[in-house]
């Protein structure tokens, strides 16, 4: 089956981070000037944020994530 992200990859390849407003852990989907484009570890409509307010995932953060 084809991913609906096309060449992109899954988001299962991406960088995890924190939203550290909420505490909520997403990968990066993208990034544009100075936005942070993040997708719910287990799906979900992406969220936008300013790239100085995330922050990377530790492996206790990804690792309860998943």
């Amino acid at each position: 089956m084809e991913s609906s992200l096309g060449e992109r990859g899954s988001p299962t390849q991406r960088p995890l981070v924190v939203d550290i407003r909420t505490g909520t852990v997403g990968h990066v989907m993208a990034s544009y000037l100075g936005e942070v484009y993040l997708r719910p570890v287990h799906g979900g409509p992406e969220w936008t944020l300013p790239a100085d307010r995330v922050r990377s995932a530790t492996a206790e953060e990804a690792e309860a994530a998943r």
